[in-house]
């Protein structure tokens, strides 16, 4: 599941952080400011919208890892008690498990598209819902 997850973090961090002005940084730095607050308050701030970008391609993707793990393990969880229930023939099992997949994704995205409105309060957090 981490490693699933860990490309689109790391890959939109990257991208992000290479895309911030560089002239924002040269300013930062000719006046005196650390490295370390370069990061905190030049960085991390130009780069948060394509950071929170990769979290919302990682998050549904580690919920869909899980359950196809869970299923292929038939360990306990939501994936096996779905593959158990199909072995049944218990079909509205299946589909209770289907109905809260989609139910906690949903419940997922629209977490953190409040935490993306919190922390991304000019106009591209508005729109991004």
């Amino acid at each position: 599941i981490a490693l699933t997850c860990i490309f689109p973090i790391i890959s939109a961090t990257y991208l992000g952080t290479s895309q911030v002005d560089h002239y924002l940084i040269w300013s930062a730095r000719n006046m005196g400011t650390s490295e370390s607050r370069v990061l905190w308050k030049v960085v991390l701030p130009a780069a948060l919208p394509q950071i929170l970008s990769g979290l919302q391609i990682a998050f549904p993707s580690s919920l869909i890892v899980t359950v196809v793990t869970e299923m292929i393990s038939s360990g306990g969880g939501l994936g096996g008690y779905m593959i158990l229930s199909a072995r049944f023939a218990q079909s509205e099992k299946v589909f209770v498990g289907i109905v809260t997949i989609a139910v906690v994704g949903y419940a997922l995205l629209t977490v953190f598209a409040h935490i993306r409105r919190l922390l991304l309060w000019h106009a591209e957090s508005q729109q991004a819902i």
